[in-house]
């Protein structure tokens, strides 16, 4: 997994992080819970990006009882953020270590 993930999949995974396996309707209702009116996204939107992340090995897919899929994850939040943090170094900082966590957060 070497892969920065975009604003709306992280938005994704963040949910199912935080609640476990979900349906779309459920993330779908979170994310745009605190959006304006004319900024909601649309179901078919979520359930692409959704998708793309079963396909890119992010989520899981199953179906539950009926016939929606249920979405879990299949990487850990603790596990992308320690790839995000390679990725930075290795890019961003041209690989170079840091001398302590302080060096670092002054970028965050």
């Amino acid at each position: 997994m070497n892969e920065m993930l975009g604003s709306l999949q992280i938005k994704i995974m963040n949910h199912i992080w935080e609640h476990g396996p979900s349906l779309v309707r459920s993330i779908l209702e979170d994310i745009n819970k605190d959006t304006p009116e004319n900024d909601k996204l649309a179901y078919t939107t979520v359930l692409t990006v959704t998708r793309n992340l079963v396909k890119k090995g992010f989520l899981s897919s199953g179906r539950d009882k009926g016939l929606a899929h249920v979405f879990s994850a299949a990487v850990q939040r603790d596990d992308y953020l320690k790839s995000v943090a390679k990725h930075l170094k290795e890019t961003v900082f041209n690989g170079t270590p840091f001398k302590s966590t302080d060096e670092y957060l002054k970028y965050v």
